[in-house]
């Protein structure tokens, strides 16, 4: 974690400091529309790389949680859990020290918070539902689990889930924002609008990955 996000981290307290002209509204809205696709895009790597092989990291042990009288959708849950909210802190505390430190105004700190729920969200979920449906019980290195069909399909759809969020629901919001300012009623259905999208296709991706996975889990057999 001090690895991924520590650079990033580096780079926002001295955003002030850099040949940046902060004074110009559309570069700032630009500035933080960068920042939000670094952190997700650094998120995704995460957990393709460290998320996605917990299942198949079990190993040929795994047998002792078949038998074990838990559920083994709330192995799965946990372990979403374990993912989502250990990188939702580290994301979330990101981008509102990024947002704060770009002078931006509390309504836009809340949108872009929401939408690094929703990705978070989104993918932990992939990154698990998918480990779920490709386990590879036999390997015990995580780079070569990560390197198989489904460490690859974990990539590319997070990828595009990356591109949908940051591209399709949040660019067009940002540059609303930046043009007409945190004020009026225009901007606030906009925004209303925005959050519901962005909670919207957060829960979508999160119930549809873990549906498939939690589906897959609980016909695997030991």
């Amino acid at each position: 974690m001090l690895i991924f996000f520590g650079v990033l981290g580096v780079y926002v307290a001295n955003i002030r400091s850099l040949p940046y002209n902060l004074g110009i509204e559309e570069a700032r809205g630009g500035i933080a529309l960068l920042n939000l696709a670094a952190t997700a895009l650094v998120l995704s790597t995460f957990t393709g790389r460290f998320i996605f092989p917990l299942i198949s990291l079990e190993g040929k042990k795994f047998w002792v949680l078949g038998l074990a009288p838990v559920e083994r959708r709330r192995i799965l849950y946990g372990k979403y859990f374990f993912a989502f909210f250990g990188s939702l802190a580290v994301s979330e505390a990101l981008i509102i020290f990024s947002d704060w430190m770009l002078a931006f105004p509390a309504s836009v700190m809340l949108g872009h918070a929401v939408m690094v729920l929703a990705i978070c969200s989104g993918l932990a979920a992939v990154s698990v539902g998918l480990g779920a449906c490709y386990p590879n019980l036999k390997e015990d290195n995580p780079a070569r689990i990560v390197a198989g069909f489904g460490g690859t399909l974990n990539l590319i759809v997070s990828m595009l889930y990356i591109l949908l969020m940051v591209a399709g629901v949040a660019m067009p919001f940002q540059l609303f924002a930046t043009r007409h300012g945190a004020a009026g009623w225009a901007y606030w259905r906009i925004f209303g609008a925005y959050v519901a999208i962005s909670l919207s296709l957060g829960t979508l991706v999160t119930v549809t990955f873990l549906g498939l996975g939690r589906s897959r889990f609980e016909k695997l057999e030991f």
